[in-house]
């Protein structure tokens, strides 16, 4: 099955110099659903500083999309796979149990 990834971001830090309101920092969670299982990962990462040639975006018109691209871009493409990679070994776990220990038929009850 595939895995649907859908990024979530839980909270976002500010400086206030040199631009004031601008996020440093954002803590984030990744929820990974293949439709039968699930997994969920939760991070925190320093955002890059804005382009200087870019305007700068006020934190009260920032969109959850450019946050969720702020954060991807700081971590880069191979943490945001490993990331995701990670979610997907919770999901393949859940879909190979781990044996569970039973009695032993032979064995005694202590109150036999």
């Amino acid at each position: 099955m595939t895995t649907t990834y859908v990024w979530t971001i839980n909270s976002l830090s500010v400086v206030h110099s040199p631009n004031a309101n601008t996020p440093d920092m954002a803590s984030f969670t990744i929820n990974g659903d293949d439709g039968t299982f699930k997994g969920q990962v939760t991070y925190s990462v320093n955002l890059l500083p804005p382009d200087p040639a870019a305007p700068p975006v006020a934190l009260e018109a920032l969109t959850e999309e450019q946050a969720i691209a702020m954060v991807q871009a700081a971590l880069g493409e191979d943490r945001v796979t490993a990331m995701q990679a990670e979610v997907q070994a919770q999901i393949t776990a859940q879909e190979t149990p781990a044996p569970e220990p039973v009695p032993l038929p032979w064995a005694t009850s202590p109150d036999a």
